[in-house]
């Protein structure tokens, strides 16, 4: 099936909408914002030493990281709230 331009136009534009990697210290500060840190970071200390390392020692992180899904799956985040909190973090 073709796209139309408008449908390629708007298809780009909602792929540079969304933010793709963001700072940790982004992510935590918009976590701590939204009241989910505290939640994150329980489920990190639960977690395998190798989420562990991610959380603790990244200094970036991609919207796409197994990790990411994994943390909005425990705390019931749907795919478009994920999408606003990358996009909110990217603001600061």
């Amino acid at each position: 099936m073709k796209r139309s331009n408008e449908e390629l136009a708007a298809a780009v534009a909602a792929h540079e909408a969304r933010a793709e990697s963001i700072s940790m210290r982004q992510l935590r500060l918009t976590l701590l914002a939204e009241g989910l840190l505290a939640g994150v970071e329980a489920a990190m200390a639960a977690a395998g030493t190798a989420a562990q390392i991610e959380w603790g020692f990244s200094d970036r992180v991609e919207r796409e990281y197994p990790l990411v899904k994994s943390m909005a799956s425990l705390l019931n985040l749907s795919d478009a709230q994920v999408d606003a909190l990358f996009n909110e973090a990217r603001k600061l």
